[in-house]
C-alpha cells in the first residue's frame, strides 16, 4: 500500500518547490541537480516522509511488518526479502504513529496496518512471550540468526514492546476498534515472561533456544544498548524481575559506573568494551525511543547529560580525524553499528572500532542531544551528499568517502530511530506516549531512585530521624520481648546492656548511629570511604545497599570477629530516594519479618 495522502503530497510538493523567505538560499546537489535550499523544518519534514516510507510502502506485504533489510536494487543473496526484524518492527511502529500525526497517512489507515501487524504477532513463534530476532513474514515461523539463535531474543522483544506500548498508549481512549486493538496489545505484553529469563538469578539473559536451551548463556550487563529491556522487566505487570536484577546484574553491583573524559565531556556508565570513548551511538538511542532521557536518573548517571555526552565524543572524535579519513568534519560525523566496508560493524570513537564509515542515523537520530550539529550533518547529507547516499526511503545506511563506498542498502534498525528520535526533538510525541504507561511509572520509581513523574520536592528525611526510628522499633520490640521474659531473664539482659554500654566510649556509642553505604558512592549521610577501617575501630553501627551475601559475610565477620565489643552490623537497604537523602520506609526489614513493625516504621519516618 502506498502513500494516500493527497493534502500532504501536494503540501510536500509546494515546500520542496518553494525557495524560503527571509533567509539566505544555498545549493546543493541532489540526483545531480541544482537545489535551492529549502527551510529546517521542511527538510525535517521530507527526512521523516522518505524514511516513514520504508516502514509504509516498504513493509513485509504479508505481515505489514518492518523487513530487516531492503536492497534498492532488488538483488537478495541470501535470499531474505521476505525476513521480518521483531525490533525493527518496533521501531517502525513509532515511525507509523508519526506518520498519522505528521499528515502523511491517515488514522484509519494507521489502525487497519497495527491490526494487520498484531494479527501477525499474535501467531508468529514465541516462546515464553518473546519473539525470536527474525521471523519469516510470510509464515510466522522463526528463522535463526546464528547457530544457537533460534528461539526467543529478549532484547529485541524489548525494542518490540517498547513501540507496541506507544500504539497502545495512543488509541487506548479511542473508539471501541482502537480500544480492541490496545486490548491486544496488552495481552501481547502481559504474555511476555521475563521473570522467566532470570534463570532465577539476578540478572537477565539475552537469548533462549527451544533445541539449545540457555547454550548462548549471554547475561544482560550494562552499559549498552539494552537498559529498556531492564525498564519492561521491573515494570511488567505480570512477570516482574526483582530490583536485584538491575542492580546487581545490569549495574554489575555498582561496576557500572566509570568515569572517563574526552574533549571536556564525561561519561559516568562504563561502556562495554569501549570504555575510554563510550560505544556505537546507537547505545544512545535504541532505548530512549520511547524512554524519555530527559526525566531519568539513577544513581548511576543522569541519562540526559550521559546521552549528550557520549554525542559529542563521538563528533569529537570524527572532527579530530584521528585516522585521517577523507570526508571527516564538523557537518560529516556519526559512528555508530551499521553495513560497513567489509560488510557489517560496530562503529565507534577509536583506533580499532572507527573504520571511515559515517552513518547518517548517528547523526540524525541525535537531534534532541545535538539539534545544531545534527542539522549541519543533516543540511551537508542532503544538500552536498544527496546523489550519493539519499533515495527512495531517506538516507541509505552507511557510506564512506575515503574508500568511495557508497551502497545503496537500508536497516530497518538505523531507520526507525531516525524518524522517532526527530519526532521526540520536535514534539516529544514517542516519549509522552511511552511515559504515559501506568505500569512504566511504577517500574522506573522501583528502579530509579531520582525519577519522580509527579516532581515531587526532594525528601528532607535525615539520617538521624532513621536511627530515630529504627531505634525506637529495637526498643518496642525489647519491651515486648522483656515482657514474656522471666525476672531472671530480664535482669540478665539489663545487666549485659549496661556493663556493655558501660564498656564503651563515647565514640563507639555514637559509631552505633553511622551507616555508611558501600556500593555506590554517595547514598544516605555518608561518603563509603575507609569503611573497613571505620567497621574495625567499632565506629559503624549499620551497612546500606550491600548486596551479596558474600559481602554482608565478610562486613558481619568483621564487626564480630575483629572489634574490640563484637558488636554485630545491622544491614538496611533503600528504595526511595530524595537529593542525597533517605527514607527509611522498608528499613525496619533488616532487622524484622515483623510487618506490624514495618508498619509502625513508617508512621515513625
Amino acid at each position: 500500500m502506498s502513500v494516500k495522502n493527497p493534502l500532504y503530497i501536494t503540501f510536500l510538493a509546494l515546500i520542496l518547490c518553494t525557495s524560503c523567505t527571509g533567509q539566505n538560499q544555498s545549493t546543493g546537489i541532489y540526483n545531480g541537480k541544482q537545489r535551492t535550499e529549502i527551510s529546517d523544518d521542511s527538510l525535517l519534514n521530507q527526512v521523516q516522509y522518505n524514511t516513514f516510507r520504508y516502514f509504509w510502502d516498504g513493509a513485509e506485504p504479508i505481515s505489514g511488518m518492518a523487513c530487516e533489510r531492503i536492497n534498492a536494487n532488488g538483488i537478495y543473496p541470501e535470499n531474505d526479502k521476505n525476513i521480518i526484524t521483531t525490533g525493527g518492527s518496533g521501531f517502525g511502529f513509532m515511525a507509523i504513529l508519526v506518520g498519522i500525526e505528521r499528515g502523511f497517512i491517515t488514522r484509519e489507515e494507521g489502525i487497519s496496518r497495527f491490526e494487520k501487524n498484531i494479527r501477525f504477532l499474535k501467531k508468529a513463534d514465541r516462546f515464553h512471550g518473546a519473539w525470536p530476532h527474525w521471523l519469516n513474514g510470510e509464515t510466522g515461523k522463526v528463522k535463526a540468526f546464528s547457530a544457537k539463535d533460534d528461539g526467543a531474543d529478549l532484547v529485541e522483544t524489548s525494542y518490540m514492546i517498547q513501540g507496541l506500548l506507544a500504539v497502545r498508549q495512543y488509541f487506548n481512549n479511542g473508539n471501541s476498534r482502537e480500544q480492541k486493538l490496545s486490548a491486544e496489545i496488552d495481552t501481547l505484553w502481559r504474555d511476555v515472561d521475563f521473570k522467566w529469563f532470570t534463570q532465577g538469578k539476578d540478572v537477565l539473559y539475552w537469548h533462549w533456544s527451544p533445541n539449545y536451551g540457555w547454550a548462548m548463556n549471554f547475561a544482560v550487563e550494562g552499559y549498552n544498548e539494552c537498559l529498556i529491556m531492564y525498564v519492561l522487566a521491573a515494570s511488567s505487570p505480570t512477570h516482574p524481575v526483582q530490583t536485584e536484577a538491575y542492580h546487581l546484574g545490569w549495574a554489575r553491583n555498582g561496576a557500572i559506573k566509570g568515569l572517563t573524559t574526552k574533549y571536556g565531556y564525561t561519561l559516568t556508565l562504563k561502556h562495554n568494551g569501549a570504555p575510554e570513548y563510550g560505544g556505537p551511538l546507537f547505545w544512545a538511542h535504541y532505548s530512549y525511543l520511547g524512554l524519555d532521557p530527559r526525566k531519568l536518573k539513577d544513581e548511576y548517571a543522569d541519562y540526559w547529560e550521559h546521552n549528550k555526552n557520549q554525542t559529542l565524543i563521538n563528533r569529537h572524535w570524527c572532527i579530530e580525524n584521528s585516522k585521517n579519513f577523507k570526508g571527516y568534519g564538523a557537518n560529516c560525523w556519526g559512528l555508530t553499528a551499521s553495513y560497513s566496508v567489509n560488510f557489517y560493524s560496530g562503529h565507534a570513537p577509536g583506533m580499532e572500532n572507527d573504520l571511515g564509515v559515517i552513518s547518517p542515523t548517528a547523526a540524525l537520530s541525535s537531534f534532541p542531544y545535538t539539534p545544531e550539529y545534527s542539522m549541519q550533518a543533516l543540511k551537508h547529507f542532503y544538500y552536498d551528499l544527496g546523489d550519493k547516499i539519499w533515495g527512495e526511503y531517506g538516507f541509505y545506511d552507511a557510506f564512506s568517502q575515503h574508500y568511495d563506498w557508497y551502497p545503496k542498502q537500508y536497516l530497518a534498525i538505523d531507520q526507525g530511530p531516525e524518524i522517532v528520535m526527530i519526532e521526540n526533538y520536535r514534539s516529544g510525541l514517542l516519549w509522552n506516549l511511552f511515559m504515559s504507561c501506568p505500569e512504566i511509572k511504577t517500574g522506573l520509581q522501583i528502579l530509579v531512585s531520582n525519577f519522580n513523574p509527579l516532581k515531587m520536592k526532594s525528601l528532607k528525611i535525615s539520617a538521624l530521624i532513621f536511627f530515630t526510628a529504627l531505634l525506637s522499633i529495637n526498643i518496642a520490640k525489647a519491651q515486648a520481648q522483656q515482657s514474656k521474659q522471666s525476672v531472671a531473664e530480664k535482669a540478665k539482659m539489663d545487666k549485659f546492656v549496661a556493663g556493655l554500654m558501660a564498656r564503651m566510649t563515647m565514640d563507639e556509642k555514637i559509631g552505633q548511629l553511622n551507616l555508611p553505604s558501600i556500593g555506590f558512592d554517595v547514598t544516605g549521610p555518608l561518603v563509603s570511604q575507609d569503611v573497613d577501617k571505620k567497621i574495625k575501630s567499632g565506629l559503624v553501627g549499620g551497612v546500606f545497599n550491600t548486596y551479596t551475601p558474600e559481602a554482608v559475610r565478610k562486613l558481619q565477620d568483621m564487626a564480630v570477629k575483629e572489634t574490640r565489643l563484637g558488636i554485630p552490623l545491622i544491614f538496611g537497604y533503600d528504595v526511595i530516594h530524595g537529593h542525597k537523602t533517605i527514607f527509611p520506609v522498608p528499613l525496619a526489614l533488616a532487622c524484622t519479618w515483623d510487618m506490624a513493625l514495618i508498619e509502625q516504621s513508617a508512621r515513625i519516618a
